[in-house]
């Protein structure tokens, strides 16, 4: 059970993100949804394909003018995902995860794309800053640039890991 906690916004406060179905089922007697079913409704707790179990907050269907396809907004304490029709009327359900340890590396680098991906991997193999900079962005890294990067990728290596200039 991690507590995550909403800090602006129309769900302000602390919320409940269960580790696994077990556990919440321990927790609670409360039933739970699969990720993807169109009849989740607000207050209703899901399980994500990580496994983690939140509790949607809100709900909302757009409907094209046009083609009447419809989109699925779904608003957890942790954004808002979604699921749509395709022209075939197919549902489109695309991957929900919940991860919010971005301390464990090898998890988090699996969400990442392109660049910010190349970075956080040469990071973690140990190559210096400077030279993980280069291979990812494909340029020769600024003072500038460089404590952009600390500041938004701090997170990513958490609190411990430090960076030099």
């Amino acid at each position: 059970m991690k507590p995550f906690t909403v800090r602006s916004g129309k769900f302000i406060g602390e919320h409940i993100i269960y580790d696994s179905p077990a556990e919440f089922n321990n927790a609670t007697n409360l039933p739970y949804k699969r990720w993807g079913d169109i009849s989740i409704k607000p207050d209703e707790w899901v399980v994500a394909d990580d496994g983690y179990v939140i509790q949607c907050l809100h709900t909302t269907i757009l409907t094209h003018k046009r083609t009447a396809l419809r989109t699925y907004l779904y608003r957890f304490c942790n954004g808002t995902h979604y699921t749509y029709e395709t022209k075939n009327y197919g549902l489109r359900i695309l991957n929900f995860y919940i991860n919010t340890d971005f301390t464990k590396c090898k998890s988090a680098i699996g969400k990442w794309h392109g660049k910010d991906k190349m970075f956080a991997i040469c990071m973690e193999s140990g190559k210096s800053l400077e030279e993980s900079f280069v291979i990812a962005f494909k340029k020769k890294p600024t003072k500038f640039n460089l404590s952009k990067i600390i500041e938004r990728r701090s997170q990513f290596f958490g609190a411990g890991f430090v960076f030099s200039l």
